[in-house]
């Protein structure tokens, strides 16, 4: 983390996501999740399998898909393989929770993020 804000303009049908105070955009079609470096958003928790997860815009939606993880990925509780988003649901991969968020036109977030989750 770079310490420093950063002003984040999201633009119409953005999806986010909300971990550890942290708003981390979604502006990839596919946007992969887990420990190693290489993913798009690195949560450096040992709960967390090295490449957990991953979301994918589909037709205009986010959908979240398990890429057998050995903690499993939920949704609001529920245990899924592949699961639409809907603004507000809970993520937890292992034992990481993390919101996704559906933005609305000119809505503003500050960010520290940086991408690594932690």
């Amino acid at each position: 983390m770079t310490g420093e804000l950063e002003r984040l303009d999201v633009v119409e049908g953005r999806g986010c996501l909300v971990a550890n105070l942290n708003i981390i955009p979604l502006n990839k079609k596919t946007t992969t999740i887990g420990r190693k470096l290489e993913n798009d958003f690195v949560i450096n928790d040992l709960t967390v399998s090295r490449v957990h997860a991953k979301i994918c815009r589909e037709d205009g939606i986010y959908v979240i898909y398990d890429l057998n993880s050995s903690g499993g990925t939920f949704i609001n509780n529920a245990k899924v393989q592949r699961q639409p988003l809907r603004s507000g649901d809970v993520i937890l991969l292992g034992k990481f929770p993390i919101m996704f968020v559906y933005a609305d036109v000119d809505e503003q977030f500050d960010s520290m993020s940086t991408g690594m989750l932690t």
